[in-house]
């Protein structure tokens, strides 16, 4: 095991410019990711619907949670092949991928604001079409900035910027919420926002190269 740790940071030290730049960008989507996972449930289940645990309007409010989750999906779906198009017209990745954090960031930021659960859908589009290029684009920037003798390597060590936002929202999240968000779940919804519009800002720093061999 020490051996192995010992090889992963050595990875992260040797990290090239490109992935270096882009793990903050991955860092910042997916904690705006598992801050809506966590927490847009239980913040239209009261912010929305007014319920609390265990009464009939938090109930519906969970189940709404499910309808929005299903409409961000299924919008990912169908982004999924625009974009395809879209990169075999020439589009640049880097493009496509700031296009949909914004969208993403957008969504997450304007949940707080609607008055009905309906307009909530809105929303879900942007979060859907940021969705569908948080789980392409990242990668099709990373293939172009590594060789590809260490493809393997650096793809799994790019996974850990995926990793190391999920443990930091399960361990201080929750806290972070109850002690200085006054409990408001629709406010880490909105820190979620925040945080996809942090990672396309930083996006703005990751070069477009190929690295040779």
């Amino acid at each position: 095991p020490g051996k192995a740790f010992a090889e992963i940071f050595a990875g992260m030290k040797a990290m090239p410019r490109t992935m270096r730049r882009l793990s903050l960008v991955q860092f910042f989507s997916w904690l705006g990711l598992f801050c809506m996972w966590i927490y847009f449930t239980p913040a239209i289940a009261r912010g929305v619907f007014g319920g609390t645990p265990g009464s009939p309007e938090y109930q519906r409010g969970v189940e709404w949670g499910g309808v929005c989750f299903a409409t961000y999906n299924g919008v990912a779906f169908a982004v999924a092949f625009i974009l395809i198009a879209l990169a075999q017209r020439g589009v640049p990745a880097k493009t496509l991928h700031r296009v949909g954090l914004l969208c993403a960031g957008a969504g997450l930021l304007t949940v707080g604001i609607w008055p009905k659960p309906e307009l909530i859908l809105i929303s879900m589009v942007g979060v859907g079409i940021g969705w569908a290029t948080i789980l392409s684009m990242p990668y099709a920037l990373l293939s172009n900035a590594i060789p590809p003798a260490k493809m393997g390597f650096y793809m799994g060590l790019f996974n850990f910027f995926i990793v190391l936002p999920q443990i930091l929202a399960a361990t201080l999240l929750g806290p972070a919420v109850k002690h200085l968000l006054g409990g408001h779940a629709v406010a880490a919804v909105v820190i979620g926002g925040g945080c996809m519009v942090l990672a396309a800002v930083a996006l703005s720093w990751v070069p477009e190269e190929k690295t040779a061999a």
